[in-house]
């Protein structure tokens, strides 16, 4: 028996690892994909939601306004924000402001935002607040704090906001923050 040829044994052996090294790999490579995947869509929806907060922050921070004429009015799920306009700077004429409004459409899950010249779509992954408190209610989208200090903004979205939540393929993220109105705007 010539000593460099190989046995059917060895032959076997060989092909069976072979296989097991090139079976790992495909699995590790379809799991990576798959955490990939779930981690990647949970961060386009906090990405777009965390965008949304910022907008409402920015133009809250410039609502003008008094006690008896507030600055900031939550009507249903509507936010409206009234500042001074910059063109013309007459903080004392109320009458001249723009009027900023963010309204929340459940029936298509559109959360748009109105400047007074154009209606701009900011998403259309919102849903309905769950009941983070669990005080029995879900949480409304916009609320003033009891002081009246400050505007709370409860946003909760969904990469797809007509199937159900499930947290591989369809995450579901809630986001609240507070946003503080200067002493002009306290209502």
């Amino acid at each position: 028996m010539d000593k460099r040829t190989i046995t059917l044994m060895e032959l076997i052996l060989a092909i069976v690892l072979l296989g097991v090294i090139i079976l790992s790999a495909t699995a590790i490579d379809v799991a990576s994909h798959y955490f990939f995947k779930s981690s990647d869509t949970k961060t386009q929806v906090l990405n777009e939601v965390s965008f949304i907060l910022e907008h409402i922050q920015k133009n809250a921070s410039l609502a003008h306004g008094w006690i008896d004429n507030p600055a900031v009015a939550i009507i249903s799920n509507s936010l409206r924000i009234r500042v001074d306009d910059p063109n013309n700077s007459t903080p004392e004429n109320f009458g001249d402001d723009l009027s900023l409004t963010y309204t929340f459409s459940n029936t298509n899950h559109q959360l748009t935002y109105n400047n007074g010249l154009t209606t701009e779509t900011l998403s259309s992954r919102i849903v309905d607040n769950p009941d983070i408190d669990r005080d029995g209610f879900p949480e409304p989208l916009f609320s003033l704090s009891s002081s009246g200090t400050e505007v709370i903004v409860t946003l909760t979205a969904r990469y797809d906001p007509s199937e159900p939540v499930d947290p591989k393929t369809n995450p579901e993220v809630s986001l609240q923050t507070r946003v503080f109105l200067g002493e002009h705007s306290f209502n």
